[in-house]
């Protein structure tokens, strides 16, 4: 008996993007700076090229941060410019106050999501051997539009 593999799907998702400073300030060792949970409904095609997976999501977008304020902000740019001017003593305030911004809570409360993989396949190769040839690539794309505002009212805050 054979057995069809499954084409659809629905999952719960989370995509994350994640970075580190190298010698110009400490990192922590990692910084978070974008942290996506959603749902997402995906179908993927069995064809040698074109559009071999689609999908469709609802997700929600934060860095993960926690500065929502001004005060919370120059507080933020003080205390890197207490920890650092000893070490960088070229710096001005305009550099932290910079460096703070890194801590501004980013967010959009749900956002719709369209995606897909187009595949470019010059030789025809099976869907298992494209991996392994420079004539077959693929493209990801994925264009999504958000429901409300970005939560960063703090930059129109600052004077």
């Amino acid at each position: 008996m054979q057995t069809k593999q499954r084409d659809e799907s629905v999952a719960f998702t989370f995509s994350g993007e994640f970075d580190f400073y190298m010698l110009t300030r400490d990192s922590g060792p990692v910084i978070g700076r974008r942290y996506n949970p959603g749902i997402m409904y995906q179908h993927v095609s069995a064809k040698k090229g074109g559009l071999i997976i689609y999908n469709i999501s609802l997700e929600h977008e934060s860095n993960g941060q926690v500065v929502d304020t001004p005060n919370t902000l120059y507080s933020q740019q003080y205390d890197f410019k207490d920890r650092y001017q000893d070490r960088y003593t070229n710096l001005d305030d305009a550099y932290y106050l910079d460096v703070a911004t890194d801590s501004i809570s980013r967010s959009t409360e749900m956002f719709v999501a369209i995606g897909g993989v187009y595949r470019i396949n010059i030789n025809d190769n099976e869907w298992f051997g494209c991996n392994k040839s420079i004539s077959c690539f693929e493209i990801y794309f994925k264009f999504r539009d958000s429901f409300g505002d970005l939560e960063d009212e703090v930059f129109g805050m600052i004077s």
